[in-house]
C-alpha cells in the first residue's frame, strides 16, 4: 500500500503534467479515482467550547491540536496568530 508522501508525490507529478487523472493514472498501478481522492484538502476539525456570556471578557480562548495548546486573551492579534498557525502547520509537514 502506497503512503502518505508517495500520493503527496503522484498528485504533485499529476497536476504537474497537465494530462486528466485517466491519463495519469493509465499503466501506473492505482485508478484516476484514487489519484483524485488523494489531491482532496485534508480536513481538519476543531473543538470548540462554548462559555457563558458573563464570564466570556475576563476567560481565554484555548485552541488545542494535538499537544500544541494556544491560550488567546481580549485584544489578541489576528495577524500574529495566523503567523504561528502557518509556522505551526509547516512544520508539522
Amino acid at each position: 500500500m502506497a503512503t502518505q508522501e508517495t500520493w503527496k508525490k503522484r498528485v504533485s507529478a499529476w497536476h504537474a503534467s497537465g494530462v486528466s487523472a485517466e491519463d495519469f493514472a493509465l499503466g501506473r498501478g492505482f485508478s484516476a479515482s484514487a489519484l483524485r481522492e488523494a489531491a482532496k484538502p485534508e480536513v481538519r476539525l476543531a473543538r470548540v467550547e462554548i462559555i457563558d456570556e458573563r464570564v466570556r471578557a475576563e476567560v481565554p480562548v484555548v485552541v488545542r491540536t494535538g499537544d500544541l495548546r494556544i491560550e488567546l486573551t481580549r485584544g489578541f492579534s489576528r495577524e500574529a496568530l495566523a503567523a504561528a498557525l502557518d509556522v505551526i502547520e509547516g512544520r508539522r509537514r
